[in-house]
This record gives C-alpha cells, sequence and structure tokens, in this order.
C-alpha cells in the first residue's frame, strides 16, 4: 500500500485486548532513539492505546498491537512537549484509551517505536501530534489550528510591550557551524559519548549555556533596572544578565547558567558570559571546559516583531577556533504566556 504514491505504508492489523501495564523502554532510549527517525517511510500500526503519560519533555503513548502470528507487541509513541502540543490545539483529552490507527515515523534504531505523525480513533475522530511532518506527508487536513489567545491577555501584551521585554515565540533556527574545531582531546569526548546513559536532560536535570538557548520554546526578558532577567519555558530556567558594572558579584560561583554581563549596542542586547558549570556545548555530547565564554547578540527587527539570537563560543582548551552556535529565531505573538515545564520522567 503507497501512501500518495510515494511512501510505503506498512500495515500491522492487531486485536483489541484488555488493558495491562505499560511496557515501554525507559525515556532515555526513546529521547535517544529521536535522532534516528526514518522519514522517508510512513508507518501504519493498528491496536489498543493502553497508556499515556502527558508531561514534558516529551508524551509517550503505549499501543498494543497484535500482529497475523498473535504475537503481541507493545509500541511506543514518543511526541512531542506537551507545551508544544497544547499550542497547537491538542489537549489531554485527545489521546484516550481505547482502540486507534496510527501512522508515525519509525526509528532507525528501536524496535517497536514510532515518533507518531495522527492518530486516528474508530468514531471518525483524528489527532494530529506533528503538524510539521503530517504537512508534509499530506494528513494536515484536519489538522489543529494554534490555541486562540486570551483576547484581554493579548490586550496587555500590546500595552505592555517595549522593545526587548516581552515573550518571545521560537519560529525556528538556521544551523550553525557543521564542522566543529575540536582538539583531539575533545574529539574524543565526543565520539564516547552515549545519549542514553550521558545525557543529563534525559534525568530532567535542565541543560546549561549555552545549550539552555537552543529550544524551540518561549522566553521572556523582563527590565529590572540594574538586571535582566531571561525567563527561559525549556527546563524552567531563569537568567540574570548584569546591565551595572557597580552591582554584579565581584567573584561569582560558577554555574550551569554561568555569569552573565550585558550591555546595549543601541536597540541590541550584548550579553558575555563566563564562570560555566556545564559539561556540553549542545545535546550531541560536544564537551566544554569550565574556560568557555559565549558571546550572545539578540537583534531586534526595526518593527519589534522578530529577535534574532546570535552566539559564539571561545574554549581554547577544546576548540581551536571560536565556535558559532544555531541562530535562533522569535516571533511576537502577542498574547503568549511562558507555561510550566515541569519535566517529568515516565515510570
Amino acid at each position: 500500500m503507497t501512501n500518495n504514491g510515494k511512501k510505503t505504508r506498512k500495515t500491522l492489523v492487531a486485536s483489541l485486548v484488555s488493558t495491562v501495564l505499560l511496557g515501554i523502554s525507559s525515556a532515555a532510549t526513546a529521547h535517544h532513539s529521536r535522532f534516528a527517525i526514518d522519514t522517508s517511510e510512513l508507518v501504519e500500526i493498528q491496536g489498543t492505546i493502553e497508556s499515556v503519560f502527558w508531561r514534558n519533555p516529551h508524551v509517550i503513548v503505549a499501543i498494543r498491537v497484535v500482529d497475523d502470528s498473535g504475537t503481541e507487541t507493545v509500541w511506543e509513541l514518543e511526541g512531542g512537549p506537551v507545551n508544544v502540543l497544547e499550542r497547537s490545539g491538542v489537549s489531554r483529552d485527545d489521546l484516550v484509551l481505547g482502540p486507534a490507527n496510527v501512522l508515525g515515523l519509525a526509528s532507525r534504531r528501536e524496535e517497536n517505536y514510532l515518533q507518531p505523525v495522527r492518530i486516528d480513533y474508530g468514531d471518525g475522530r483524528q489527532v494530529t501530534l506533528s503538524g510539521q511532518h503530517a504537512r508534509r506527508l499530506g494528513l494536515a487536513e484536519n489538522a489543529p489550528q494554534r490555541a486562540v489567545l486570551d483576547p484581554e491577555l493579548v490586550r496587555s501584551a500590546i500595552r505592555d510591550a517595549n522593545g526587548l521585554f516581552r515573550v518571545w515565540t521560537s519560529s525556528g533556527r538556521t544551523d550553525g557551524q557543521r564542522e566543529l574545531p575540536l582538539r583531539l582531546a575533545a574529539q574524543a569526548a565526543k565520539d564516547n559519548w552515549d545519549q542514553s546513559t550521558d545525557d543529563l536532560t534525559l534525568r530532567c536535570e535542565p541543560p546549561g549555556m549555552p545549550e539552555a538557548m537552543v529550544s524551540p520554546f518561549p522566553i521572556e526578558f523582563a527590565d529590572h533596572g540594574d538586571t535582566i532577567t531571561a525567563r527561559l519555558e525549556a527546563w524552567d530556567n531563569v537568567r540574570t544578565i548584569y546591565m551595572n558594572p557597580d552591582t554584579s558579584p565581584q567573584d561569582p560561583a560558577p554555574s550551569k547558567l554561568g555569569h552573565s554581563v550585558g550591555r546595549w549596542d543601541g536597540d541590541n542586547l550584548v550579553v558575555t558570559t563566563n564562570r560555566i558549570q556545564y559539561p556540553y556545548l549542545d545535546d550531541e555530547g560536544t564537551p566544554q571546559s569550565d574556560a568557555v565564554e559565549v558571546v550572545e547578540r539578540f537583534v531586534i527587527s526595526e518593527d519589534n516583531t522578530r529577535l534574532d539570537w546570535h552566539a559564539s563560543v571561545v574554549d581554547d582548551y577544546t576548540f581551536t577556533g571560536p565556535v558559532r552556535m544555531p541562530i535562533m529565531h522569535f516571533q511576537w505573538v502577542a498574547g503568549e504566556q511562558i507555561k510550566p515545564y515541569d519535566c517529568a520522567l515516565a515510570e
């Protein structure tokens, strides 16, 4: 069977069985396999949804499948973060237990694993869990639109907006350097990195700088005079940026987010961060030392509707030259608010 004449669709016909315990792999393994999704083949499975784990960093659904030989397997469906799904109009109530048909993308590494694109229920309801892939595969006819924002919040946001100081909504990224100038020891450390055991975020430990800034979630800036706070929805991180050298700590203790000092360059904010105590540059195991320094530039468009984040990293112990981070893009969506992240791991 084919999908639009291009994508092969595999079907596993399942019988309906009673509810059992969630039989899925650990969240670490599931998260790990997301980096090896086969986007060329649309897979279809039919079975019974038995469990739904509705928390960040990823929604996890278990569906029991019985093949033609009578063999039962529990497939793991790992969707996006709760906050992303809710903003697309998908709620916890949309995912119900019982018979369902799932269209998704399989892992190249993990068996019985799908990144779900759409779930179809027997009563005709369809729940789209990945609008991006649904549009690419021609499955987005009934995809939900962005959740409607409270009109009062929209009016308040328009009234209070002041340059940088507002909530900015992530709108994509432009990749940074493809080849990092790693020293030999750093390259060896990266080669030995195992995401399933070494990725701290898989234990719900918030990432440090600069990885903390590379996420698909909103960010809010607030002016407090001598300081600016950057509230990151991802992992509930909050950064303090010191704008007055006289009130900035003289010997700050190292931390995951480091010590940040800012200055204005016209309407743009330039921030230098050091004293970072976090072992990784990114979510791919690239190491960094305690001597790392990050220089960020927050560039605002003339009409105050777009914010771009540029960052360069210098770490002489790890790299032979500066590293350019991905450029993060944000749009102003009046009325958007920072939501709690509340990371939790499936049991």
